[in-house]
């Protein structure tokens, strides 16, 4: 009815955003209205709005509404390789980020898009867009034209497809650039990070399988932080992806990084008890090589220090299969007592508290008690009281009810004996803190 008006303009551009009633109708993939538009004359099929200077071709193809991209390709007025002057993209950047492989088809059929054009705003190609997203329909697609560079760097991060593919996890897309020649081995500019350092960094054990198979430097040393993908995976908890790395020839179990840390430092410094586990005892993994690396004293030191000469602070409490205590500590390199560079040594610790700072304190329960002690998230959390303050105790929750028969207390599942027999042993915690300026 408004169309039939003719006071009404059909191609009024607003002035905040500076969109016409195409481009709004393009976006939300109304195909009746943007039929009605295109029939009427004064109307502009390739107006670019004034906020984004998107056209309502790149607007279908953001959201991927086919039908509305067919209607607009039809027209010869507009440009299907629009560039957009907020960010550099086409629309077959748009479709290809999306991941709306109808879309990117019905674009690659005309002689006038560029595949392999780089935005302006992140340097990426429509197949890098692709990649980052996990959108394996659309990489195929791409990959089938000769333009289509597979090994393109960006500028702003140095990274290539398989990088942002290796770093997203998408181990389908990552299978799909091995295909090709592409650079294994790759160096970001970042962080100096290869496509195998990203996927051990964020733990991906499908893609790490995926790229150990293929001849890849297995023990690569990023130029940023001087750690290996194994250093990576380490301080990550990734168990997985440690086995993986460990299969491989060629691997230094200790290197240490731009902060002195080993790969079993970071391990258990982040309490991650599989790893520590896994690299202590490859021999009961089946890795007798690793294992005569790891337990040769002149070649691993499991509390080796870092550059401010501190060692590990904790071990992890000695329960069933993941009890590291006795691993470590049966080391001859190992010293339960070592001081650091402040002259401190550690305090007294007990392998039921992973080796935290403890005290003992007398406690005896009452013959008819039952103590329940709720940790949180499975540790005892230490607090942060003020360096000058005596140590608190570590906040913690008791319940207490009656027993109705002769039976012990119920015991904490990291406490080694009857309570009846062990003394309480409460974490202590201090803490050098900043003390602020007198207003005097």
């Amino acid at each position: 009815m408004l169309l039939e008006r003719e006071k009404v303009n059909p191609d009024h551009v607003d002035t905040r955003y500076g969109r016409t009633p195409l481009s709004r109708a393009a976006e939300g993939g109304y195909e009746g209205i943007v039929k009605m538009l295109l029939e009427r004359e004064g109307v502009n099929p390739d107006h670019a709005d004034t906020e984004y200077g998107r056209t309502p071709l790149s607007w279908a193809a953001y959201t991927g509404h086919e039908g509305v991209v067919k209607m607009l390709l039809e027209r010869e007025k507009v440009n299907p390789d629009h560039v957009d002057t907020w960010s550099g993209r086409t629309p077959l950047t748009w479709a290809a980020m999306g991941g709306h492989e109808v879309v990117v088809k019905m674009l690659l059929e005309r002689e006038e898009v560029n595949p392999d054009h780089v935005d302006t705003r992140d340097c990426w190609t429509p197949l890098s867009w692709a990649a980052d997203a996990g959108h394996e329909g659309v990489v195929k697609m791409l990959l089938e034209r000769e333009e289509v560079n597979p090994n393109h760097v960006d500028a702003k991060h140095g990274r290539t497809p398989l990088s942002l593919a290796a770093d997203g996890g998408y181990e389908g897309v990552v299978k799909i650039l091995l295909e090709r020649e592409v650079n294994l081995d790759h160096v970001d500019t970042k962080n100096g990070q290869t496509p195998l350092s990203l996927a051990a960094m964020r733990g991906h054990a499908d893609v790490v399988w995926a790229l150990l198979e293929r001849e890849v430097n297995p023990d690569h040393v990023d130029t940023k932080n001087g750690r290996t993908p194994l250093s990576w995976a380490a301080e990550g908890g990734h168990a997985e992806v440690v086995r993986a790395l460990l299969e491989r020839e060629g691997i230094n179990l200790d290197r240490a990084d731009k902060y002195g840390k080993t790969p079993l430092v970071w391990a258990v410094r982040k309490r991650h008890y599989k790893v520590v586990e896994i690299l202590s005892r490859a021999a009961e993994h089946g890795n007798d090589r690793t294992a005569n690396m790891l337990l040769q004293p002149t070649n691993i030191h499991p509390v080796m220090p870092d550059n401010e000469n501190q060692i590990p602070p904790s071990l992890p409490p000695s329960q069933g299969d993941n009890g590291v205590p006795s691993t470590l500590l049966e080391q001859d390199n190992v010293s339960s007592d070592r001081a650091n560079q402040d002259g401190h040594e550690p305090p007294p610790t007990s392998p039921s508290h992973g080796g935290q700072f403890v005290e003992e304190i007398p406690f005896t329960p009452q013959p008819r008690l039952n103590a329940d002690i709720t940790h949180f998230n499975g540790q005892p959390e230490l607090p942060s009281p003020d360096h000058n303050e005596p140590p608190r105790l570590l906040d913690f929750q008791v319940s207490v009810s009656e027993h109705t028969d002769s039976a012990p207390p119920t015991q904490p599942p990291w406490w080694p004996q009857p309570l009846s027999t062990w003394p309480l042993k409460l974490c202590f915690c201090r803490k050098k803190t900043k003390t602020r300026p007198s207003n005097t």
